[in-house]
């Protein structure tokens, strides 16, 4: 009784049994993620996340900037994350972008954000032509109280947002109660 040979190979990874053939050709993202029930320290790592989100952080104006394409992805989500804390179970999210940068990186996906905590309901998308508008809306969206997370996701280095439009952002996250988050696409 040694080992189960399998029924056949595709890639590095190989079926056993032909029951679980159907979901190893067509598997379910669900199925593809760890659960987090069984990751270690995930409840210390949520704590620390809400911890760095408290109402002082959140009125300051937070850049997420991937290193390299390859993280974009990874930034996403780690913003989705930051929506979902911060938002709790009925707080709105405000996703502004540039039609440039929902084309080039795709927008917030809906059984994604389930994923992460937050309901698809929750979240507003914003597509803009310019990067200004962008800037522009995340500035004006810092004022409504509905909002508990606004995201800004600017194309490229995000140069449009010099000093000035900085600190305009950082003073209007100052005076406003939600989580202001500048996502750079790389």
């Amino acid at each position: 009784g040694g080992r189960v040979a399998p029924l056949f190979h595709l890639g590095p990874a190989a079926v056993t049994a032909f029951q679980h053939a159907a979901e190893f050709l067509a598997p379910k993202l669900k199925s593809l993620l760890p659960d987090p029930s069984r990751l270690t320290d995930m409840d210390a790592a949520a704590a620390r996340l809400a911890d760095a989100t408290g109402a002082e952080d959140r009125r300051a104006l937070h850049e997420l900037a991937p290193m390299a394409p390859i993280h974009l992805a990874a930034a996403t989500g780690f913003a989705a994350a930051l929506a979902a804390l911060t938002s709790g179970a009925r707080g709105q999210v405000l996703w502004a972008a540039t039609d440039f940068a929902m084309g080039e990186s795709g927008g917030p996906h809906g059984p994604g954000l389930d994923l992460f905590g937050m309901a698809a309901s929750r979240l507003l998308i914003l597509r803009v032509p310019r990067a200004t508008d962008v800037l522009w809306a995340m500035e004006e969206a810092l004022r409504c109280r509905a909002l508990a997370c606004v995201i800004g996701e600017l194309a490229g280095d995000g140069a449009e947002a010099d000093l000035t439009a900085t600190r305009r952002l950082a003073l209007a996250a100052r005076e406003g109660t939600g989580l202001l988050l500048r996502h750079r696409s790389a």
